[in-house]
């Protein structure tokens, strides 16, 4: 365990964050010394004067030594005040936040840069810090950070997930047979608490043999809502009626799953149309992006969603599969509709939620 006496730990995965938190606690701090070497504060605020009160007492915890000596942990726990309005962007600053709590985050930056009292370690857990905040350099040059990523795309994430999921399999001793592991991430997403829900499940089905088969993956596995969002793209993309109707049937009863798809599927759709037109003006030759594109294309393709470096390999072959089924024309039909849908949500439809989304995506799929 790392010897530091600064150790952020920040990310969108709130699993992952409070994990490692935890370890660091425990590796520090045994359970019967927790009274008075460890201080949980909860840094769950945004209000300037309740951010500085907050900061306040964590600098007071850190000065305070453990009241029968020895090694004190104070642990700022779901820290919210780092970024201004939730967002966490290589450009964003403490100048950006309001006066106090801009101040606030210069005293708890100060505190690190000046040096943690011997016998003391701060944690401070968080979901978004911004890289280029004095407090996130300060971390990084008096201590240790661990970053999970914020805001990652779907492909990073399930690169994450992938590599805490072997962690995982290890610890549980769980040995998958043959693409029995390929097939449990498939159908349990990449949110770590139900990665290790559903690693439970299995651990206690397969028994003290501890090995798992596709066939016992696909007994207790259950699906993952966001691996249902995934299949339900696939569905659209490939035109297949009678498979989105099913999906669809999976998500019936979940409160708010309606206007969450819609996003997706017009986000989706809008990549689309990005892939249809580089297709068309052969930016894309071969199932590659082409060495050519003209310069202009090329910067907008740069702030794009889709672009080349952004979309390649495998992936872009995958959707350039899906594309192939879609006129341009047909395309923006089908985000013309899904943005009618939304508006019709937002006003109020008469018609049920689900039953408006069903009869939507039939009409964006049926072929002329």
């Amino acid at each position: 365990m790392d010897a530091k006496k600064v150790i952020l730990i920040c990310g969108d995965d709130e699993f992952l964050v409070n994990r490692s938190a935890k370890r660091h606690v425990d590796a520090r701090v045994p359970p019967d010394q927790r009274e008075f070497g460890l201080e949980v504060i909860d840094g769950n605020v945004t209000k300037g004067e309740d951010v500085l009160r907050v900061v306040q007492q964590c600098v007071g915890s850190v000065r305070t030594p453990s009241f029968f000596g020895g090694c004190k942990v104070t642990w700022l726990r779901d820290a919210a005040f780092f970024v201004a309005k939730g967002k966490a962007r290589e450009e964003d600053d403490e100048e950006e936040l309001s006066g106090d709590v801009a101040l606030a985050v210069e005293k708890l930056a100060a505190l690190v840069r000046e040096g943690i009292p011997d016998e003391q370690v701060l944690i401070v857990s968080a979901r978004k810090v911004p890289k280029t905040s004095a407090f996130f350099k300060a971390c990084q040059k008096a201590g240790a950070v661990e970053d999970f990523g914020s805001g990652l795309p779907p492909w990073e994430q399930e690169a994450v997930a992938a590599r805490e999921l072997d962690n995982l399999i290890r610890e549980m001793g769980i040995q998958f047979v043959g693409e029995a592991r390929m097939v449990f991430q498939q159908r349990a997403g990449t949110d770590m608490r139900t990665l290790v829900s559903e690693l439970e499940k299995l651990a206690l089905y397969v028994g003290k043999d501890k090995k798992a088969t596709v066939e016992d993956v696909n007994t207790i596995t259950s699906l993952g809502r966001e691996t249902m969002a995934w299949d339900l793209l696939d569905a659209v993309d490939s035109r297949d009626g009678g498979k989105t109707l099913r999906v669809l049937a999976g998500f019936e009863g979940q409160k708010g799953i309606t206007m969450m798809l819609e996003a997706m599927l017009e986000n989706n759709i809008r990549d689309m149309i990005i892939l249809r037109e580089a297709v068309d003006r052969k930016w894309i030759v071969n199932g590659a992006w082409a060495s050519n594109i003209p310069p202009e294309a090329g910067v907008l393709l740069g702030v794009l969603p889709v672009g080349p470096g952004k979309i390649k390999g495998g992936k872009l072959t995958r959707l350039l599969g899906f594309v192939r089924n879609w006129t341009m024309m047909e395309l923006r039909v089908a985000r013309y509709r899904l943005m009618d849908m939304r508006e019709k949500l937002v006003s109020g439809s008469t018609v049920p939620e689900m039953l408006l989304l069903q009869e939507t995506l039939l009409k964006i799929i049926r072929k002329k």
